[in-house]
């Protein structure tokens, strides 16, 4: 039928249809395919920054104890608490200056199967690299914890102390730098932002790393998917006074202590921050060291437990417990994590997550191995030795927490006085084998 009506059409005298030529720009030619395989995009690791491991049969045994070697750099001085660990078992810390000009902070890697340690870089060396260091800066300490977060880096910050007052009425002269670095060979520190307060902690939250600095305790959120400070908050403070440690839990929730004069009296209490730093909850904390200086240090002592929950402990010696729940946060006050009352315990562990907290504490000049058993609410002390490779060495001083190995050996830093030389101290790592 259709071949009729174009012949009618046709003799009729119509034009016939023409179907254009496709000229060679409109004809599609067929792409090539690829045979390159395109190549797989490296894993996140998970972040692990601590272990947990069986309980001992006598889980007040004291451990043994042994020094780490390192090789020391111009001016260092100690390692304030500052540890850290990734998911390949390496163990960070931190080494701060004292004593000289030109003071810059660097950050070691110890590999426990091995026994080496390495030199990965100092703070004004990488400033320089970045073109970021202002004339005369200096960053003499690296006191945060070296953190690893959920995109698989490592967090910390260093500062400069220099110029401060310590009863806060001045900060120091260059502030602070957060940092964040890859756990792979030759990876370099990258930059995260420059901020006015000297930041001494850092704690890891969901997929936040929160830093605290002093004074005022500011308290400042980065942002892991964009590697960006997010936000800030100003806590509060009485004077110079600055907390060592603070806490974030799993749903990126922060809990930081908040000292306030009302009267004649400092009271205190655990501040909570949701994820957008707003005041949730308060928790009053009593046996917590308020004087308006450096010498009190507030939370010194910091492990986390297998149920998401953490143990605190105070620089008075007083323990706490925060459990998060869906309900809001459970607050809970132990008691002395000494038999014998207050103590100084710069150290927490726990060995299983569950019923022991076990730590190094400090009654007079002696150190001692506490441990604590949850279920019981009971404690023990006895008395631990920590090897020094020097003679009648004075002033010996240990900080640090939380930081395990694989094999499940603790770690605890701090420094010793050379005798003969009260100006001049030497930073040291310990081993601690259950």
């Amino acid at each position: 039928m259709q071949i009729r009506i174009l012949g009618l059409l046709f003799l009729a005298g119509c034009a016939p249809v023409v179907v254009p030529t496709p000229t060679v720009a409109e004809v599609e030619v067929p792409k090539p395919v690829s045979r390159v395989k395109a190549l797989p995009k490296e894993p996140t690791p998970t972040a692990k920054n601590f272990v947990f491991s069986n309980a001992p049969i006598g889980p007040s045994r004291v451990p043994t104890v042994c020094l780490v070697e390192w090789p020391l750099f111009h001016a260092a001085a100690a390692v304030w608490g500052s540890t850290g660990r990734d998911h390949r078992g390496r163990i960070y810390f931190g080494v701060s200056c004292d004593g000289a000009e030109n003071l810059s902070a660097h950050l070691f890697e110890f590999d426990p199967e091995t026994g080496k340690s390495v030199d990965i870089g100092g703070v004004v060396e990488n400033l320089t690299r970045l073109n970021l260091a202002k004339p005369g800066v200096e960053q003499n300490k690296i006191h945060t914890k070296i953190l690893q977060a959920a995109d698989g880096y490592n967090y910390f910050a260093s500062l400069d102390e220099g110029g401060e007052n310590e009863d806060g009425s001045k900060l120091p002269t260059h502030g602070s730098h957060l940092w964040r670095r890859k756990p792979v060979a030759d990876a370099e520190w990258e930059h995260i932002a420059e901020v006015r307060e000297a930041v001494i902690a850092s704690a890891v939250g969901g997929r936040f790393v929160y830093f605290l600095g002093y004074f005022g305790h500011v308290l400042y959120q980065v942002d892991t998917a964009t590697g960006k400070v997010a936000n800030s908050v100003r806590v509060g403070s009485v004077g110079g006074h600055t907390t060592r440690n603070f806490i974030a839990d799993s749903r990126g929730h922060v809990f930081v202590p908040r000292p306030k004069v009302e009267g004649t009296t400092t009271i205190v209490s655990l501040i909570e921050y949701d994820t957008q730093l707003q005041e949730i909850a308060a928790f009053p904390m009593a046996h917590y060291g308020t004087s308006p200086d450096a010498s009190s240090h507030g939370i010194v002592g910091v492990t986390p437990l297998k149920n998401e929950s953490y143990a605190f402990v105070t620089d008075r010696g007083r323990l706490y417990r925060i459990d998060p729940r869906d309900t809001g946060t459970a607050f809970a006050d132990l008691g002395w994590f000494h038999p014998d009352g207050e103590s100084y315990t710069p150290s927490l562990f726990s060995y299983d997550g569950e019923t022991i907290l076990c730590g190094i504490g400090k009654r007079g000049a002696s150190y001692e191995w506490l441990s604590f058993d949850l279920r019981t609410k009971s404690a023990t002390a006895k008395p631990i030795v920590v090897p020094i490779p020097v003679a009648n060495t004075k002033g010996v001083l240990i900080y640090g927490s939380t930081t395990r190995d694989d094999e499940g050996r603790f770690y605890i830093a701090g420094r010793y006085i050379i005798p003969g030389n009260p100006d001049l101290s030497t930073p040291a790592i310990w081993q601690l084998t259950p």
